[in-house]
């Protein structure tokens, strides 16, 4: 009798003990779950995978590291491309120096006028038209001057200064291929090159992420379901004790 009345009492002391631990456990437990829920932010695995390739600083120096390789390419192209320099200069000269000033070497280049006279006449005398007949010098440099006038330059030679340039343009074009260059060649193969390790690298930095993100949305996808177990539990637990009470009473 007296081993029955002890069971029956320590057995009720066990409920006791187990509803007490409940009561302690169930407040802090809804507690977190409500604190959780208020704290909550849905989200699919898709869009978390979106958010952290579009926001990875890691993926954005790739990216950057990828346009530098570019670059690096065009630049190194640029050494074989063909170069043209273009150049202009223009003078306009106020008064020309006269190397012949003070000599008589002014009059030797005017004689070049009266040898043209002369191939005149003899041209006239010669091509047998009666229109055209012999005429005097000065004639002949009048003519001559109305046609520079007319076509609007200045004869040359009649001066005492047959060097004399009023306006001068000098106009240049140079235009350079490089057949080969090894050098040049070089750097274009190592800079596709290490666009290329670039690009490999981008890939390989979003596979990590990408496998990150997965790791972690699963463990909190693992985490949720351990909450929603031990909740169940504790709701058990309440129910045997309630109904352990129930019993003992």
């Amino acid at each position: 009798m007296s081993i029955q009345h002890s069971y029956k009492t320590n057995f009720a002391y066990s409920l006791i003990l187990l509803f007490v631990l409940t009561l302690a456990i169930s407040p802090v437990a809804e507690a977190r779950q409500a604190q959780a829920q208020g704290d909550t932010l849905s989200m699919s695995l898709d869009e978390a995978l979106e958010i952290a390739l579009i926001n990875s600083y890691l993926l954005r120096k790739g990216l950057l590291d990828i346009d530098e390789a570019g670059a690096q390419i065009r630049e190194a192209w640029g050494n074989v491309y063909p170069q043209v320099n273009a150049t202009a200069n223009y003078t306009r000269n106020i008064k020309s120096p006269n190397p012949f000033a003070g000599s008589s070497a002014g009059d030797f280049f005017q004689s070049f006028g009266a040898i043209g006279w002369l191939a005149y006449n003899e041209r006239a005398r010669t091509d047998g038209d009666p229109s055209t007949s012999p005429i005097p010098f000065d004639e002949f440099l009048d003519r001559q001057q109305q046609g520079y006038e007319e076509a609007g330059i200045t004869p040359p030679g009649l001066d005492s200064n047959p060097f004399a340039i009023d306006n001068q343009f000098q106009g240049f074009i140079n235009v350079t291929q490089a057949l080969y260059n090894g050098t040049a060649f070089a750097a274009i193969r190592g800079a596709e090159q290490f666009k290329k390790l670039t690009d490999d690298q981008r890939i390989r930095d979003r596979q990590i992420i990408s496998n990150e993100v997965k790791t972690a949305y699963f463990r909190a996808l693992l985490a949720q379901e351990t909450s929603d177990v031990l909740r169940r539990s504790i709701e058990r637990t309440r129910k045997t004790v309630s109904d352990a009470a129930r019993t003992v009473a």
